[in-house]
């Protein structure tokens, strides 16, 4: 991950399995890209409102919203989609500040 300038995140249905810590492999991995400075996207996938309502799960939904771009998919097309669009946009973002 230190070489990569962006950290794409694809949150599934579950959580994860908490380690030693209480944080799964998905959350350790999110906050090491947030210590190393890299710009997230984070995609999470449609889910149940008993699947978002577990605690773990939910407690990191919030913490993504509030940091980082954040957006929902249902399916593996809308994915591709969004995925695309917001790399292009990352990607023009960093030409222009490169420019100035």
């Amino acid at each position: 991950m230190k070489e990569s300038e962006i950290y794409l995140g694809l949150f599934g249905k579950t959580y994860g399995t908490p380690d030693a810590g209480g944080l799964s492999a998905t959350e350790r991995e999110f906050d090491y890209a947030r210590e190393l400075g890299k710009d997230r996207i984070v995609f999470l996938k449609t889910l149940p409102t008993r699947a978002r309502r577990a605690r773990k799960m939910a407690e990191l939904i919030v913490r993504v919203q509030s940091q980082v771009t954040f957006d929902t998919f249902g399916s593996v097309e809308e994915l591709k989609r969004k995925v695309m669009q917001s790399l292009l946009y990352w990607q023009q973002n960093q030409n222009r500040s490169s420019l100035q």
